[in-house]
C-alpha cells in the first residue's frame, strides 16, 4: 500500500509541476507574441528602412532574384518578414589603382551595379520599385510594395570627374560614401593600417563635398578618417550621414565613431545608422548579438540625441550577428527597443524617421 501511495503522490506531483512548466511556458510565449504584435503594428504606422545593403554583389549569382526568398541575407520575402519597407542598395566598389584607365573601369563598374539594380527591380516590379524621395517610399507602402533606394560606397567611383556625381544623382543615387578601406582621389580612410595622404579631404574632396550639397545627394562618412570627418563636418551646409558605422565608446574600431564625433553630427543635424557588424560591436566579435548591437543604439541615443540615430546593417556586406542576421530579423530591432522602454514616437525616428528627415531637407538644398 505504501508503494502505491508513493507512486500516486510523485504522478501527482509530475502532473503538477507539468502544469505549472506548461504554464510559465505559455506565459512567455503569450508575452513574446504580444510584443512582435505591437512592434508589427509599430511599422505598419511607420516608416522603416535599412540604410546600407551590399546585395547588388549578389546578382552575379546564377538564377538570383530579389524576389525569391535566397540564401542572401536581403530580399523581398525576408524584408515582408522583418516589416522592413525600404534598403538602400550600394553599388559598392573596392578601392583599386587611380590611373585614368582604372579609374575608367571603377566608373563602368558603378553604372552596371546601378545596373544591376534596375534590372532587379524591373524584374519584380509586383513587388518592388525604385524610390528616390519619402513620397515614392510612401506610395510604394501603400501599394503593398518594397522600396529600392540607391547609393555608392566608395567615391572612387567617380573618378577624378566631379560632373559625374550629377550623372549619378539622375539615376537615382541618394548617397555616396566618400571613400572604403584606402585613401583616394576625395579623402583619407579611416583604416588605422594605411598611412593618411591627405589630412583629411583632397583638394578635389572639398569640390566634392560642395557639389554633393549643391546637388541634393547626402554625403556619407562612414569609412572616413576622423580628420576627413571633421573636415566634411566644417564644410557641408548640409546634415551627413554615417550610413553603417557604430559608436567607439562601446568597440573601439576604426569604422567606429566617437562621443565627440556623434555630438558634432547632431549638431549637423546628421545621423549616424548603427551597423550590427560583429567586431564593430563587440571586441570579443565571436560573441557579439542583438543585445551588444541594441547596446550601440542606447548609446548613440544617450549621447547624440533621439533624432540622430538609425539603423545601417551592411548586409550582404559582412553584418549581421545572431538575432539581426537578415533583413527578416529586422522585426526584432524594434521588439528589443520596446523591451528598453522606447516609445512607438522614438523607435519611428530610429527604423526610419531619423534618416528621411535628413534625406527630405537634403534634396531640398538643390
Amino acid at each position: 500500500m505504501k508503494k502505491i501511495i508513493f507512486i500516486i503522490s510523485c504522478l501527482v506531483c509530475f502532473v503538477f509541476v507539468g502544469n505549472v512548466r506548461a504554464q510559465a511556458l505559455t506565459a512567455v510565449d503569450l508575452n513574446k507574441r504580444e510584443l512582435l504584435r505591437k512592434a508589427q503594428e509599430i511599422h505598419e504606422r511607420n516608416l522603416s528602412v535599412d540604410t546600407h545593403c551590399d546585395t547588388p554583389l549578389e546578382f552575379s549569382r546564377a538564377g538570383f532574384s530579389i524576389g525569391n526568398r535566397e540564401s542572401n541575407q536581403v530580399n523581398i520575402p525576408k524584408m515582408e518578414e522583418g516589416k522592413l519597407d525600404a534598403v538602400f542598395f550600394a553599388a559598392y566598389i573596392g578601392q583599386g589603382p587611380r590611373d585614368d584607365a582604372s579609374l575608367l573601369k571603377a566608373v563602368e563598374r558603378v553604372n552596371f551595379l546601378i545596373d544591376g539594380i534596375y534590372s532587379q527591380v524591373k524584374q519584380n516590379s509586383d513587388v518592388c520599385g525604385i524610390a528616390y524621395t519619402v513620397s515614392d517610399l510612401q506610395r510604394l507602402k501603400s501599394e503593398k510594395k518594397k522600396a529600392i533606394f540607391i547609393g555608392i560606397e566608395n567615391g572612387y567611383g567617380i573618378g577624378k570627374d566631379l560632373s559625374l556625381l550629377a550623372k549619378y544623382k539622375a539615376r537615382g543615387v541618394n548617397y555616396m560614401t566618400l571613400c572604403h578601406m584606402q585613401n583616394n582621389d576625395i579623402c583619407d580612410t579611416s583604416n588605422r593600417k594605411v598611412e593618411k595622404e591627405w589630412g583629411g579631404l583632397s583638394p578635389f574632396g572639398r569640390k566634392v563635398v560642395k557639389k554633393m550639397n549643391r546637388l541634393g545627394m547626402i554625403i556619407d562618412v562612414s569609412h572616413v578618417s576622423e580628420d576627413t570627418f571633421w573636415e566634411v563636418i566644417k564644410l557641408s551646409k548640409q546634415p551627413v550621414v554615417a550610413s553603417h558605422s557604430a559608436t567607439r565608446a562601446l568597440c573601439d574600431h576604426d569604422r567606429n565613431l566617437t562621443d565627440l564625433q556623434l555630438k558634432a553630427l547632431a549638431r549637423n543635424g546628421g545621423v549616424i545608422q548603427i551597423c550590427p557588424v560583429d567586431n564593430y560591436i563587440k571586441l570579443d566579435y565571436k560573441t557579439a548579438n542583438l543585445e551588444d548591437f541594441l547596446n550601440h543604439i542606447d548609446h548613440a541615443v544617450k549621447v547624440a540625441g533621439i533624432d540622430h540615430v538609425g539603423i545601417g546593417c551592411d548586409f550582404d556586406g559582412g553584418g549581421g550577428v545572431p538575432g539581426i542576421n537578415g533583413a527578416n530579423d529586422m522585426i526584432n530591432v524594434t521588439m528589443g527597443l520596446i523591451e528598453r522602454g522606447y516609445s512607438e514616437e522614438d523607435i519611428a525616428k530610429i527604423i526610419g524617421g531619423n534618416f528621411f528627415r535628413v534625406l527630405s531637407q537634403v534634396q531640398k538644398s538643390k
